[in-house]
């Protein structure tokens, strides 16, 4: 998920208007394109923090964030915590097998 992944190019994709693919996609899964993008970001990146000790910012690099100061800003919006802080309760707390992500992006602005 390292590379930019447009709405626009999704649209095109299936021969749809943006506005169109928009649309059916929130109302299939509920939430917008980019919210769905990064939900699944945010949740690659939490299994990487628990498989590997990669530095974070090759973990938001390799996870389509621009810098680590982005991924910090989301990752702190749906955990209430930094993805360091995170990685060290869940290193401790828990396997990486028994991750389940819970997310709650809607309001997220990146």
């Amino acid at each position: 998920m390292a590379t930019r992944i447009r709405t626009m190019d999704l649209a095109a994709a299936l021969e749809l208007s943006v506005s169109h693919f928009s649309r059916i996609f929130k109302q299939s899964l509920g939430v917008s394109p980019r919210i769905y993008i990064l939900q699944r970001r945010i949740t690659t990146a939490c299994s990487s923090m628990l498989l590997s000790d990669l530095h974070l910012t090759d973990i938001a690099y390799m996870h389509g964030f621009c810098d680590q100061s982005h991924f910090t800003r989301v990752f702190n919006s749906v955990h209430g915590v930094s993805p360091q802080e995170w990685r060290r309760l869940n290193k401790l707390s828990q396997s990486a097998t028994d991750y389940i992500p819970t997310l709650a992006l809607n309001a997220v602005a990146a």
